[in-house]
């Protein structure tokens, strides 16, 4: 680097330095998506094998910091239930600057169409623990009871899914917020621009 390069960058170093003598942060939010397909094979055995408020669960996938897990309960949440529920649970420790998440759950077919949809709201995952900045936890979980009616989703998997599997796309959206100083915000503004 020439020297007039070198004073250039040191002069708009020092122009930074004076202008962040105040005090200044800002805060950015972004939302952050991810999905995921559960495929549940041998549905029709699951459907007789798995006990009133059992489940099955997916494997882990990742969204904004957090691993995510669906539960499929074929029998409902509790033995008096006509529905089939679904739940989705959140676990992990990086989740700095998590302020929300909403996630829709969807029965698919093999085109991958929504057949039956629920939303979980921000608001029902953030009564629940998402509404801390910075915080640090283990567990979240959430569910639709009365996603579907059991008998309307045996017919309907006789007549769509003719290999006897169950396709459960979940789609999740994680807000965050990311803070940052004024001195941060201005040396990454001038680092943007090249020295020639």
């Amino acid at each position: 680097m020439s020297a007039a390069g070198t004073e250039l960058m040191l002069s708009a170093l020092r122009s930074a330095f004076r202008r962040a003598a105040g005090s200044f942060s800002s805060v950015r939010a972004r939302p952050i998506t991810g999905s995921h397909l559960f495929q549940i094979d041998g549905y029709k055995l699951l459907h007789m094998m798995v006990p009133s408020d059992g489940a099955v669960e997916s494997d882990k996938f990742h969204v904004g910091g957090l691993d995510w897990h669906v539960s499929y309960y074929p029998k409902g949440l509790d033995k008096k239930s006509r529905f089939v529920s679904v739940g989705l649970r959140a676990t992990g420790q990086d989740a700095s600057g998590v302020v929300a998440a909403a996630s829709q759950v969807s029965i698919v077919d093999r085109a991958g169409a929504p057949a039956f949809t629920r939303h979980i709201q921000p608001d029902d995952l953030g009564r629940r623990g998402l509404t801390t900045l910075g915080w640090s936890y283990s567990t979240h979980f959430s569910y639709t009871g009365d996603f579907v009616d059991k008998e309307e989703l045996f017919k309907w998997v006789q007549h769509h899914m003719d290999d006897d599997s169950l396709h459960i796309r979940c789609d999740v959206v994680v807000l965050q917020t990311n803070t940052e100083s004024r001195l941060g915000r201005y040396l990454k503004d001038f680092w943007r621009f090249p020295l020639t």
